[in-house]
């Protein structure tokens, strides 16, 4: 003869569920009040830590007589990847990219990285990167002078650097000496360069 449950058994499975579902509702409303508060707790140190960094424009794009592209006149783009805490000797971190326009006999492809120290609109600028050759000038294109011949030169950089910490017009001037891999000679120069930072 097959069970049949009674209505008390009916009844007490039934309460069962309701209980279970109102203790899985506990736990998630639970577990969704503790991600608000993490989510909230972890965007208050976020930027706790973005007030503490200094200010610093993000990007920068200015114009260059001389320096790591050994021309005339080149065009640099440059990104802002770290910044420092305030009160530290550094101020931030840059990576850059530039290209030859009125070469001197050739064509370079300058990617530097730079440390800018002191938090001001005043800066100290160390850097180094490599200048790749794109292009020899022939013929009347350019003024031969005496350059390096390897395709790739590494370059230095210390110098000033004007950039206010909100942005806007941008001024550099530095040492740039850059050193030939193939002979081994470090050829000196240096750099004026007017741009905006933003």
């Amino acid at each position: 003869m097959p069970f049949e449950p009674t209505d008390t058994a009916i009844h007490e499975t039934y309460h069962r569920k309701v209980k279970m579902k109102a203790s899985l509702f506990v736990i998630a409303r639970r577990m969704m009040i503790a991600f608000l508060l993490l989510s909230y707790q972890t965007c208050l140190y976020a930027q706790t830590v973005k007030e503490r960094k200094v200010t610093s424009p993000n990007a920068a794009v200015y114009f260059e007589i001389g320096g790591p592209a050994t021309s005339w006149f080149s065009v640099t783009g440059e990104v802002c990847f770290y910044r420092f805490f305030r009160g530290n000797l550094f101020h931030s971190s840059r990576v850059s990219i530039g290209s030859t326009l009125a070469p001197i006999d050739r064509y370079y492809l300058p990617i530097s990285t730079k440390l800018l120290m002191f938090e001001s609109n005043h800066h100290i600028e160390v850097g180094t990167g490599l200048s790749i050759l794109l292009k020899q000038v022939k013929g009347d294109e350019g003024f031969s002078v005496q350059f390096p011949a390897s395709p790739v030169v590494m370059t230095f950089a210390l110098g000033y650097r004007y950039e206010p910490q909100k942005g806007g017009f941008q001024f550099r001037f530095a040492y740039s000496p850059f050193y030939e891999f193939t002979t081994g000679k470090l050829y000196p120069g240096v750099g004026i360069s007017g741009g905006t930072s933003f």
